[in-house]
């Protein structure tokens, strides 16, 4: 009750649009914006124009107010898993840990928190590895057998083997 969310479209055309989600909390608003391309008949991009959490103040909302992680419907899981029975892995995808405060801060920005406000940055990457790792229990329960994990966000080119080593990789591991 105390974390309100709305959300309002925007058409640009038949291809493009944008999805404008507030996020009402007693303390403060919160807001993303989000563009989407479809580029080929199956295949939309999407772009965040706009990050949830811009400064510190706005991730305290998310401690103080984001309601529990909800239980999903991961019954393509299960019935997958019953298909395959022995004949083959049930492999579901799931974020990594920064990718997944990448959904709601900008990379820049991520980057950034680990050398001039490391507090902030391992509490961000603890409360969402939480978050992932509450989904990723449901997936389990609902019978897969391995989880993918996307670390993509923070490869090469942009975070650099020495970043990703010292201020990624024992979340991911984790």
């Amino acid at each position: 009750e105390d974390w309100k969310v709305t959300e309002t479209h925007e058409n640009y055309s038949s291809t493009s649009w944008a999805i404008t989600q507030t996020i009402q909390t007693p303390e403060k608003t919160l807001k993303q914006i989000k563009r989407y391309e479809k580029i080929f008949p199956h295949e939309i991009v999407e772009a965040i124009l706009e990050y949830f959490i811009k400064d510190e103040s706005d991730f305290e909302q998310f401690e103080k107010f984001q309601p529990p992680f909800p239980k999903l419907d991961c019954s393509d899981v299960t019935r997958t898993r019953d298909l395959l029975d022995e004949k083959g892995l049930v492999a579901p995808w799931a974020q990594g840990v920064f990718n997944s405060v990448s959904i709601y801060r900008k990379t820049e920005n991520i980057l950034m928190d680990a050398y001039k406000n490391p507090d902030l940055y391992k509490r961000m990457m603890i409360f969402f590895a939480d978050k992932m790792l509450d989904f990723i229990q449901q997936l389990v329960d609902a019978g897969a057998d391995i989880i993918c994990c996307g670390g993509n966000v923070a490869n090469g080119l942009v975070a650099g083997p020495k970043f990703f080593s010292e201020h990624v990789l024992s979340y991911e591991k984790e």
